[in-house]
C-alpha cells in the first residue's frame, strides 16, 4: 500500500488536523464535502482544504485505464449510484454539461486565503453539481465572487493569474507526491480514507481521538 508522507507543518502534536483532498469536477467529492465540514467541526478538528486535479492524481499514481465516461456500463451504474447516495443525503444532483473546474480549484486557495473555504466549497459545489452550471461560464465567477462579498472581479482576477495558477500547480505536484490518488481523500497524519462512502469510517476515528 503507497505510504503518504506527512507534511511538516502538520506534525503540530495536540492540533487536530484533517486534510481533504477534492475537485470540484468529482461528483463524489461533492457528496462528500456535503458532510465532511459538518464532521469535522462536530469532533472539533481543522480541516485543510487542498484541489487537485483527480485525472492527473490518477494517471500520476500509475492508474492510466479509461475515464469513466469511456466505460458505458461502469458509467451507468455510477450515474444510479450518485443519485442513491444525493436522495440519501437529501441534497440535489445534476450533471454539469462540461467538466473542466480548474478555475474552481484555483478560487479555493483566494478562499483559504480569505479563511472562508467551506462557504467558498458549498457555494460552487452547489452551482456545478447541485445546479449543473456550466463550470466554464466566466459569469459564474463574478457571481460567486457577489455572494461571497468579494469586489465583483475579485475571484475571476485571482483565477486567471499566473501567479495563482503557478500556486495551484505546485500545491497539486506536492500532493501526488505525497501519494494523492484520487478524490475525495481524507488525511490525519498517516491515516487515509478514500471516497465519500468511507465517512463514517472518519467520523469514528475522530471520535475515538
Amino acid at each position: 500500500m503507497m505510504q503518504m508522507a506527512v507534511l511538516p507543518a502538520k506534525q503540530m502534536g495536540t492540533d487536530r488536523v484533517a486534510d481533504v483532498f477534492f475537485d470540484f469536477a468529482s461528483p463524489f467529492s461533492y457528496l462528500a464535502m456535503c458532510r465532511l465540514p459538518g464532521i469535522a467541526e462536530q469532533h472539533q478538528y481543522r480541516l485543510v482544504y487542498h484541489t487537485v486535479d483527480v485525472t492527473e492524481a490518477k494517471v500520476k499514481a500509475g492508474n492510466y485505464g479509461p475515464s469513466n465516461r469511456e466505460v458505458p456500463a461502469k458509467l451507468a451504474a455510477l450515474t444510479s449510484d450518485l443519485k442513491r447516495w444525493a436522495q440519501r443525503l437529501d441534497v440535489p444532483i445534476k450533471f454539469p454539461p462540461r467538466y473542466q473546474c480548474e478555475v474552481w480549484n484555483i478560487g479555493c486557495l483566494l478562499a483559504r486565503d480569505s479563511g472562508i473555504e467551506r462557504e467558498y466549497t458549498r457555494e460552487v459545489y452547489s452551482r456545478i453539481w447541485g445546479q449543473g452550471i456550466d463550470p466554464e461560464d466566466s459569469n459564474q465567477l463574478l457571481e460567486v465572487s457577489k455572494t461571497l462579498g468579494w469586489p465583483a472581479s475579485q475571484l475571476k482576477d485571482f483565477v486567471e493569474s499566473a501567479e495563482a495558477r503557478e500556486r495551484y500547480l505546485v500545491e497539486c505536484q506536492q500532493a501526488y507526491v505525497e501519494g494523492v490518488f484520487g478524490a475525495p481523500i481524507v488525511r490525519i497524519g498517516q491515516e487515509v480514507w478514500w471516497g465519500n462512502d468511507r465517512l463514517s469510517f472518519v467520523e469514528r476515528w475522530m471520535s475515538r481521538c
